[in-house]
């Protein structure tokens, strides 16, 4: 009788953990594709724009810096835009992705 408990027990784990794995999976593919869209909407606004800046939003936490040193750098705590060449740059777009502040702005 313990036998078939054990084997019970063992067979529900596996039932729950395909059942959670198949639920993570779907809600991963969905944001993918949101992030997808969000990256090809980002180009097509980016091609627009003649000049970068950051906005009195910035808190200087350099992520911008670390992702994109041809677009910025620093002048002590404070973040600066470096360049405003280049505005349809991959790095560009990522760095204002990753902003926690979306302090980076193309106009």
């Amino acid at each position: 009788m313990k036998k078939y408990k054990n084997f019970l027990i063992f067979i529900s784990i596996i039932f729950l953990l395909n059942v959670l794995s198949g639920c993570t999976s779907e809600g991963s593919n969905s944001t993918q594709d949101n992030n997808d869209n969000k990256d090809i909407q980002l180009k097509k606004e980016v091609s627009k724009y003649q000049d970068l800046s950051i906005n009195h939003k910035c808190i200087g936490c350099g992520r911008c810096m670390m992702v994109d040193r041809e677009h910025f750098s620093s002048h002590g705590r404070e973040v600066i835009v470096a360049s405003s060449n280049n505005l349809e740059s991959k790095k560009l777009q990522e760095a204002i992705k990753i902003c926690p502040t979306s302090a980076i702005e193309l106009f």
